[in-house]
């Protein structure tokens, strides 16, 4: 008899009976009958546009998606422990080999699940995660391209896609976890307790939609980690072949000996956690564009605090109405900022929004929620690029101005220095070296009079309130002229 059959078998880990295989099963088929319930409420030609509207004017929509995403990521979290649990008994050498192929081949395919309901949302995150998993599933050998095709379609419809997510990957995935288990359904009380966990949950925390503006985008937490790794490598096809590799040993560990199987799981162990470490490093250390930057996720498409029947100060039956809509997106700010005057025609609220200038969440109706964030002078240097300098308005005007003299008061700034007899950088350093800059003043006599004389005038200086621009204005950056 093999030496790991003749040890005392080890419980699995349950709480009062209940496994963690029987907790994801519970938690996938709520997820499955929720996803079901917003079929008709979803429409792919525009996801982010359903959404919206679910988010703007049907809170009932706003709870079942909100228990559909939570006990999708329960599910995923129970299946992982799950697998774990196999692994660390030992008990997978007890299951059929022809069993153990297809659970371990529908690993991908939950992942494929996961990932593809993600997509669903339609906003800006879910594009660039669209872009990220088509060019590395394309980098499969001989069927790559035509798997990228048949799992996405061409083009950025998402018709393909949620054909593929609502019924091919469901449907895969349910009938193996079927033939795992041996039983169609959860038990009673487990189903109830993961729906009323969730439901509870799903009250007050719910995942966002990113608006388009906010220059952070980022997938899923368990995508971050791929994301990480595709940034900082130039060989995308050694991904996807160390994914295989890690599928393919997984599924022969019930063939290997038990001294080398143990150390294939050791193994694997170590890289799941060094995937999670490049998870967290995404999640809480990236910035924009990959700079370092230690933050708490607070972007337009993580996750909200806050009760989600809350509507404060709204019109009565606004929310049984049709959201006032601009440049094809819901625009829910003008629910209660409707009738704003003195603006041109290219500023009005009626033609670009409120969001588009403000920021804060255009997708909330509670006030507390929608000003969170929002930029209440618009123009400020610090974040014209975020509001004047969009890509549909402004965006080759504002580098020209955060580099004109009346920003960084290069011209001043070196006379005044020089007057006092101070050594400046430009006097001394190469022609091809950055300037000075008002910005970084110090502390010498040259640089405390030119900050108590006049510094207060230049664009960069950040205007606090609305006011007419005049000989006592100061900064406020396109505002000063604008």
């Amino acid at each position: 008899m093999p030496a790991e059959l003749q040890r005392p078998a080890r419980p699995p880990l349950a709480f009062r009976g209940t496994t963690l295989g029987e907790v994801a099963m519970a938690a996938f088929v709520v997820c499955a009958i929720t996803g079901a319930l917003l079929i008709p409420a979803y429409d792919a030609h525009g996801g982010r546009e359903s959404i919206a509207q679910w988010l703007l004017t049907n809170p009932g929509a706003v709870f079942v998606r909100n228990v559909h995403y939570w006990t999708a990521q329960l599910s995923l979290v129970a299946t992982l422990l799950h697998l774990w649990d196999h692994l660390r008994l030992g008990t997978e050498r007890r299951v059929a080999a022809g069993v153990w192929l297809r659970l371990v081949l529908s690993l991908p395919v939950l992942a494929f699940l996961m990932l593809s309901g993600f997509m669903l949302r339609g906003d800006a995150d879910a594009a660039q995660a669209q872009r990220i998993l088509t060019g590395v599933i394309a980098q499969v050998p001989l069927v790559g391209p035509l798997a990228a095709t048949f799992l996405f379609g061409v083009g950025d419809t998402l018709h393909v896609l949620y054909a593929q997510h609502g019924t091919v990957a469901t449907f895969v995935v349910w009938l193996v976890i079927i033939e795992h288990t041996r039983r169609l359904w959860p038990r009673a009380v487990t189903l109830a307790t993961a729906a009323l966990g969730v439901s509870a949950l799903s009250l007050v925390l719910s995942p966002g939609l990113h608006d388009g503006f906010d220059q952070r985008m980022k997938g899923p937490w368990y995508f971050l980690g791929l994301q990480e790794i595709l940034h900082w490598t130039s060989w995308p096809s050694v991904v996807v072949a160390c994914g295989v590799a890690g599928v393919a040993l997984l599924w022969i560990l019930p063939r290997l000996q038990p001294r080398h199987a143990s150390r294939a799981k050791r193994g694997l162990l170590l890289t799941l956690g060094v995937y999670a470490v490049l998870c967290g490093v995404g999640l809480f250390l990236r910035g924009e564009n990959w700079s370092p930057k230690p933050n708490w996720p607070n972007a337009p498409s993580d996750l909200k605090m806050g009760w989600i029947f809350a509507a404060h100060g709204l019109p009565l039956g606004a929310r049984n109405s049709k959201m006032p809509v601009v440049m094809g997106r819901p625009e829910g700010c003008l629910v209660c900022h409707a009738g704003i005057t003195g603006l041109g025609d290219s500023h009005r609220p009626e033609s670009i929004g409120c969001a588009s200038c403000h920021a804060g969440d255009a997708n909330s109706l509670d006030a507390r929620r929608a000003h969170a964030g929002m930029i209440r002078v618009p123009g400020n240097l610090a974040d014209a690029a975020r509001s004047c300098g969009q890509a549909a308005c402004h965006a080759t005007v504002i580098p020209r101005v955060e580099r004109s003299i009346m920003t960084t008061f290069a011209g001043v700034i070196d006379v005044n220095r020089r007057v006092f007899g101070e050594s400046s950088p430009r006097s001394t350093a190469p022609a091809s070296d950055v300037p000075p800059h008002v910005r970084d003043l110090g502390a010498s006599t040259a640089d405390s009079h030119l900050r108590q004389l006049c510094a207060s005038c230049h664009l960069g200086q950040r205007k606090i309130e609305w006011g007419a621009i005049g000989e006592d204005s100061r900064g406020g950056g396109c505002n000063a002229c604008h």
